[in-house]
This record gives structure tokens, sequence and C-alpha cells, in this order.
């Protein structure tokens, strides 16, 4: 049987179609799964650093960050806000955490989690960025000087900007918000701690 030119044609006409389609499908499921993943990670991280700890004392008045992800975390800023994007303190890093992480199992009934971090020994950059790898956490703390010569009426906002790598390596920064039960208690220790600022912020700060 005898080839003509048009069932040749036909041929390599098919073929191309067919590999372009087939490119275009690997191409869609691939883009589907970047950002399905891309998806789950931000979802995974705005849970984790929506629940910030706190501490006070001499050293000031801040919060505890732990990375509970897989993954190494960039703390790039952590504000504090008296309203959101309005009159706002910036917190400082000053070192590794020595607390314990809790956090809540919400089950039957809630049940507290006690597990201790990794102390890992990392440090800020000129621009103040931490890398927090995994499973460490780190303090951030406004002075009780700072503080004492800005006092904010009430806390209602705390903002993480953070930076992560993508699945693709590629850097992608990401602003959690403090969930609304977390403020809560954070704002009831501020209330707590601002009356004692006068007295604190005459007390030499911790080396």
């Amino acid at each position: 049987m005898q080839t003509t030119s048009a069932d040749l044609f036909s041929t390599v006409v098919g073929g191309v179609v067919g590999g372009v389609l087939t490119t275009l499908i690997w191409a869609i499921l691939l883009s589907a799964f970047y950002y399905c993943r891309h998806w789950l990670i931000r979802r995974k991280l705005k849970d984790i650093f929506a629940e910030p700890g706190f501490r006070t004392g001499i050293e000031g008045f801040g919060v505890t960050i732990f990375n509970k992800s897989k993954i190494p975390v960039t703390i790039r800023n952590v504000r504090l806000f008296e309203q959101f994007q309005s009159k706002s303190l910036t917190l400082n890093y000053i070192g590794p955490t020595q607390d314990v992480s809790v956090h809540y199992l919400k089950n039957q009934k809630e049940e507290m989690n006690i597990r201790f971090v990794n102390h890992a020994q990392q440090e800020s950059d000129e621009r103040g960025f931490v890398i927090l790898p995994p499973e460490c956490g780190g303090k951030w703390v406004v002075s009780n000087i700072a503080l004492n010569q800005n006092t904010l009426e009430s806390i209602e906002s705390i903002v993480v900007i953070l930076s992560y790598a993508d699945i693709l390596g590629r850097t992608t920064v990401l602003s959690v918000k403090a969930d609304h039960k977390t403020l809560k208690l954070i704002d009831e220790m501020y209330q707590s701690h601002k009356p004692e600022l006068p007295r604190l912020s005459s007390m030499p700060t911790p080396k």
C-alpha cells in the first residue's frame, strides 16, 4: 500500500499535536502540584507562627517563636501593634529560647503536650534576620526602657514577617498575624507588666 503525501502530513501533524497535548497536560499537573504544595506549606507556617509564646522580665517584654515545621525559616521582623498599621514597636532578637515548647492537641478534650526545643545557636545577620532551623526557638523582645518611653495602651496585633525557600528554591515572604486567643493572653500579660515598667526600666539589662 502506497503512502500518499496527505497521509504522511496527517501523521506528522497528529504526532505534533499529541506531543503538544502531552506536554501541556504534564505542565498543568506539575503546576497544580506546585501550587497545592505551596498552599499547604503557607497554611502550615501560618498555623505554626500564629501562636507565639510570651515573655516578661528584666530583659523586656516580648515573644518566643518556635519553628515547629520541618524546614528552616528566616524571621525578618516581629512587631507589636497597638492598632494595626498604626502605633507599633519592633522587637529585637536576643537569642535562642531556653523555654519549653507548649502546644495544644484538640481532640475530644484539650490536652497539653510539652516538649523541649533544640537550642541551636542561631544568630541574627546585619539586617536583623534570624534563621530558625526546624524544631528551634528564639526570643524577641522590646526593652523595658523603650517600652516605658513609648508605652502601648494595649496589644491588638502581633505580626511576624518570615521567609522560606519554596520547593523550587525561591525565597517566599509571608506575613503572619497572631491568632485571637494568643493575642488575648499576651495582652493580659502586658497589662500586668505595664505598671512595672518605670521600675524595670531603671534596672540594668542583663547581657
